[in-house]
C-alpha cells in the first residue's frame, strides 16, 4: 500500500497543474468521493473529479506496448477514419461535469492530435472552467500556426514522449516517429509559449527508459531542461504488449481499506462513441478488436454520463473492487470490467479473459 500511495502521489505532482481548475465545489466533491473511496462504498454520493475522454483512437505510431502495434499475440484491431468523437457529445460531457471535476484528459488508445478539433475541445473546456490534459508522441510536422494555435488554445497540460533523443532509441518502442519532428515541435512550442508570455501549456516531458537508450537520459535531460521545459520524469517502461495482460487471472486478493483500486470513485473513461469503461489500464487489446467483448458500463446517449456514473452496473463494479473476495464469483459479477485486473486477482493460475 506504501508503494502504491506513493505512485498516486507522484502521479498528482505530475498533474498539479491541474488545480488552476479548483473551486469550493469541486473540492466538496473531492473530499467526499475520497471518502466514498476509503469506505469502499459502492454508491458514489459524489460526481467524478476526473474524467477521461476517448477523443479517438487513431494514432500515426505503432508503439510496441500498444494496440497499434505489430505484434503476433494482439488481436486483430479495428480502426476506421470516422472514429473521432463528436464536437456535440464533448460539449455534453463538459457540461455535464464543468461544476464538478477539475480536469479532462483527452486521450486513451490514441494521439490525440489526431482529432483535427482537439484544440477546439481544450477552448470549449477552459471556458466552462475545467483544466485538459493531452499526452502525445507530437510526431508530426506542425506549421509555426498550428504551434500558436496550442498555446492560444487553453490547453493546461501538455506531455510530450521522448524515450531517447536518437531516431535509432526513440524509433525502437515509438515506431513509425520522427524524434526530429518531436523536438522540432517541442522547442517551437516553448518558444512561443515564452513569445507569447503564456503559463500554458504547462509542459512535461516523460521519457520512459528502456535498455537501449537509458544511456541518452541525462543527456535529454539537460537539454529539455535548459529549453525551459517544466517538469521531465523517467522511469522504467515495460516490454510487454498490452496483449499480454488478458493472462492475468486468478484468485481474489484480501481486501483492504481503501480498496486496491481507486479508478470507479474517481476517474471514469469515455470512448469516441459514448462508451463508458470504469479504467483505462485494463482490456485495452478488447476495446478494437471486433467481436471482442468491451465489457464497456454503458453509453452516455443513454442519459448522459452522470447517470451512468450511478448507475447499478457502476455500482457493482466498485462492490466488486472493494469486495472481490465476497462478491468475485456471483453470477451477476462474472462478466464486470474489472473480473481478473491484476489490482484485484492473484496470477496462481493462466486462463485467457472472456
Amino acid at each position: 500500500m506504501t508503494s502504491y500511495l506513493y505512485r498516486r502521489i507522484k502521479d498528482f505532482r505530475r498533474r498539479q497543474s491541474w488545480c488552476f481548475s479548483w473551486n469550493p465545489k469541486k473540492l466538496l466533491n473531492l473530499i467526499v468521493a475520497l471518502w466514498d473511496f476509503a469506505w469502499g462504498s459502492s454508491k458514489s454520493h459524489a460526481y467524478p473529479p476526473m474524467v477521461k475522454i476517448d477523443t479517438t483512437p487513431l494514432c500515426p505510431l505503432r508503439c510496441t506496448v500498444c494496440v497499434h502495434a505489430d505484434y503476433d499475440r494482439l488481436p486483430p484491431q479495428r480502426f476506421t477514419g470516422d472514429m473521432k468523437m463528436s464536437m456535440d457529445m464533448y460539449r455534453s460531457i463538459i457540461d455535464e461535469i464543468g461544476d464538478y471535476s477539475f480536469g479532462v484528459s483527452l486521450y486513451y488508445l490514441g494521439d490525440p492530435f489526431m482529432h483535427p478539433q482537439i484544440l477546439e475541445m481544450c477552448s470549449y473546456a477552459k471556458e466552462q472552467g475545467v483544466a485538459t490534459h493531452i499526452s502525445s508522441a507530437c510526431s508530426f510536422r506542425w506549421s509555426d500556426k498550428f504551434i500558436d494555435r496550442i498555446v492560444d488554445s487553453g490547453l493546461t497540460h501538455l506531455t510530450v514522449c521522448i524515450d531517447g533523443i536518437t531516431q535509432e532509441s526513440f524509433g525502437a518502442t515509438r515506431v513509425g516517429g520522427r524524434i526530429e519532428w518531436v523536438l522540432d515541435n517541442l522547442h517551437r512550442i516553448l518558444q512561443a509559449r515564452a513569445r507569447k508570455k503564456s503559463l500554458h501549456p504547462i509542459i512535461e516531458v516523460q521519457y520512459i527508459k528502456f535498455i537501449h537508450n537509458a544511456g541518452e537520459l541525462e543527456e535529454a535531460r539537460r537539454m529539455l531542461e535548459g529549453w525551459g521545459v517544466d517538469d521531465f520524469w523517467d522511469f522504467w517502461g515495460s516490454t510487454h504488449n498490452y496483449a499480454d495482460q488478458t493472462r492475468a487471472i486468478g484468485e481474489p486478493l484480501p481486501k483492504k481499506r481503501p480498496p486496491r483500486c481507486f479508478e470507479p470513485w474517481f476517474v471514469p473513461t469515455v470512448k469516441w462513441d459514448g462508451d463508458v469503461l470504469p479504467c483505462c489500464h485494463f482490456r485495452l487489446a478488447m476495446q478494437y478488436s471486433p467481436g471482442r467483448d468491451c465489457h464497456t458500463i454503458g453509453n452516455i446517449k443513454d442519459g448522459g454520463l452522470l447517470a451512468m456514473w450511478h448507475s447499478p452496473e457502476y455500482e457493482r463494479i466498485r462492490d466488486l473492487v472493494a469486495n472481490a473476495p465476497d462478491v468475485g464469483e456471483r453470477p451477476e459479477y462474472k462478466h464486470l470490467f474489472c473480473k481478473g485486473c491484476h489490482r484485484l486477482f492473484s496470477n496462481a493460475k493462466e486462463a485467457e479473459l472472456e
